[in-house]
């Protein structure tokens, strides 16, 4: 039941690696950021789709931090 916030709140597990775990985090937003750039949309179009995620993300943080709150503490 807790399967899916615990991935959100790690980015997908990238959380649980042993060394630097908020680093790989991280790195999994910027994956996220240089394949927007590199796919070819334009700049404005990568603005707002950037906005969007970002927006997302926070709320699906908020939404997991709320569900794990419990467990984790």
């Amino acid at each position: 039941m807790n399967q899916l916030p615990k991935l959100v709140a790690t980015f997908f597990g990238l959380g649980y690696l042993p060394i630097a775990p908020g680093t790989f985090g991280a790195s999994g937003g910027f994956l996220v950021s240089y394949f927007l750039l590199v796919s070819g949309c334009n700049f404005k179009l990568f603005q707002i789709i950037h906005v969007v995620f970002i927006i997302i993300a926070y709320l699906g943080g908020v939404w997991a931090c709320k569900k794990l709150l419990s467990e984790w503490g």
